[in-house]
């Protein structure tokens, strides 16, 4: 079942209040269309009416898709101490509540990133290894051996036996593209074909 709840936020550019459905849970066979504000960048986003300030608000929610057999808990995070304590709260929970006995042959994923919550959905959409996928990121970013580490690959989308990544450069963002996020995508073509190679050997 898809969950929401009604917060009066505060807008902390210009200090407008206003009110915003925050979203703690997704079920897609509920919620189709929801699925889709999601993918667009509408689900839990803070917009002022006043002023035209936007935010990822900081809410942890769950997306549940029984017919991809996958369920993500998504906690907003950018501490690495604080994403391994959410993990652990989050893996003990569920082993507490008897909820993993249910969920046996699901793909279950933790996640603090929400483009990385996007792209997992994107992956088992194209009903694809997402584990391998992070093999083949590597082996994009390993083209440039020099900004490997300043850089993030996300997967893009898979059309006509064709895979596309998306390449950011945080160290470029940081300094000239802070305002457009997507015009720092580079796009890299890989063969369809060697991706199933790969998967075939995971």
């Amino acid at each position: 079942m898809s969950l929401n709840l009604k917060q009066n936020v505060k807008c902390p550019k210009c200090s407008q209040m206003s009110e915003v459905t925050v979203w703690n849970s997704i079920t897609v066979k509920d919620s189709e269309d929801l699925k889709h504000d999601l993918l667009t960048g509408k689900v839990n986003m803070f917009r002022c009416p006043s002023c035209s300030y936007s935010a990822l608000m900081p809410t942890p929610m769950l997306y549940h898709d029984e017919d991809k057999r996958l369920m993500i808990s998504f906690s907003p995070c950018d501490d690495v101490v604080l994403k391994s304590q959410l993990f652990d709260n989050v893996q003990k929970s569920s082993k507490e509540s008897g909820e993993l006995d249910k969920l046996e042959g699901y793909n279950l994923r933790f996640v603090t990133d929400y483009n990385e919550l996007l792209e997992k959905i994107l992956i088992f959409d194209n009903d694809m290894n997402d584990k391998t996928m992070e093999v083949i990121k590597l082996m994009v970013l390993s083209q440039d051996l020099e900004k490997a580490e300043q850089r993030v690959c996300r997967f893009g989308k898979c059309q006509d036996e064709v895979i596309e990544f998306m390449i950011y450069d945080t160290i470029e963002n940081q300094t000239a593209h802070r305002h457009a996020f997507t015009c720092l995508f580079l796009v890299c073509v890989f063969c369809a074909k060697l991706c199933e190679e790969v998967i075939n050997l995971s």
